[in-house]
């Protein structure tokens, strides 16, 4: 009888492991860890404070930039042993910069207000009206979402379809008087001055 060939990852696992082993890891493994996530996870959400879901997600968001940067700095010079041309890494940049920066500038008001609050440090004089403006505020980073992107197209994409696009809605959107109708108005004109 044949031994089972496992996959991980695209890879073959065939007589690395005994099939004890392998069914621990791809079976009661995964079932373990679902069951465990699971119980963290919703213990984590009714217990811990979240201060409105605020302080995780831009934390996450300038994380992920500046991995996602580093992560291509180090393909290209590390790994490929190439130079680095920043004018290639420019676009990239930018726009990675522009989302973390709109992010944490929209939403850090918020965020200094809730852990203020939950930390008691709050001058009384403060009214607590300022916490449905900082809301509001925090609605304005998924408004400017689609600016940026557009921002970030590339020049050809602005040059050849957004250039002709609005060419014709103006001109479509122009009202000229018809030939026939210019012809009849000229012709009653001259009927009237004879």
């Amino acid at each position: 009888m044949q031994q089972p060939t496992f996959y991980l990852l695209g890879h073959r696992l065939k007589g690395t492991f005994s099939f004890s082993i392998k069914r621990w890891l791809f079976h009661y493994l995964p079932l373990i860890f679902c069951i465990f996530y699971l119980c963290i996870f919703y213990n984590a959400v009714v217990f811990i404070p979240s201060y409105d879901d605020g302080i995780l997600p831009n934390l996450v968001i300038a994380a992920c930039s500046m991995a996602l940067l580093i992560r291509v700095i180090w393909n290209r010079h590390i790994r490929l042993h190439q130079s680095i041309q920043w004018q290639k890494y420019w676009k990239l940049t930018i726009q990675m910069l522009s989302l973390s920066i709109v992010f944490i500038i929209f939403n850090l008001p918020f965020l200094i207000y809730a852990i203020l609050q939950f930390a008691d440090l709050l001058p009384p004089d403060i009214n607590p009206e300022i916490y449905n403006y900082l809301i509001f505020l925090t609605d304005f980073c998924i408004l400017l979402l689609p600016f940026i992107t557009i921002i970030s197209l590339p020049s050809e994409f602005w040059v050849k379809k957004w250039h002709t696009t609005l060419v014709t809605i103006i001109h479509r959107n122009t009202v000229v008087p018809s030939q026939s109708i210019r012809l009849a108005t000229m012709q009653n004109r001259q009927t009237q001055l004879h």
